[in-house]
């Protein structure tokens, strides 16, 4: 019998925040509401290739997790973050993009905690 993937349990993805970008490089804060939780969470680039220098994740205890993304090009993810157990209260992503192009969309994403 195979192990199950914890990142892979059929759970659908919601959308937490969307990110338009219009310029070069900038920083964005996005709250998010105390009545969601989430176990998994990751970013994703819908349009254009972003440089994600520093994604920061807020949590209602006062801690801080700082991940670095690298960049995201255009269609791509980040790997799934596990925050299971930590209730969010907001992030904060510091970003870039290409010069030619100046323009990108990113998308955070949550996988809902489940009830078993």
């Amino acid at each position: 019998m195979a192990a199950s993937n914890p990142i892979e349990d059929g759970s659908e993805w919601q959308r937490i925040a969307e990110l338009k970008i219009e310029g070069l490089a900038g920083k964005s804060k996005f709250p998010v509401s105390p009545d969601r939780s989430f176990r998994l969470i990751k970013l994703r680039s819908r349009q254009g290739d972003v440089e994600v220098y520093r994604w920061t994740l807020l949590f209602d205890d006062g801690t801080l997790q700082e991940l670095s993304i690298n960049c995201l090009f255009e269609g791509s993810e980040s790997r799934p973050i596990l925050i299971a157990g930590r209730r969010l209260n907001g992030m904060v992503v510091e970003y870039d993009v290409p010069r030619t192009k100046m323009r990108g969309v990113l998308e955070i994403l949550g996988q809902p905690n489940v009830a078993h």
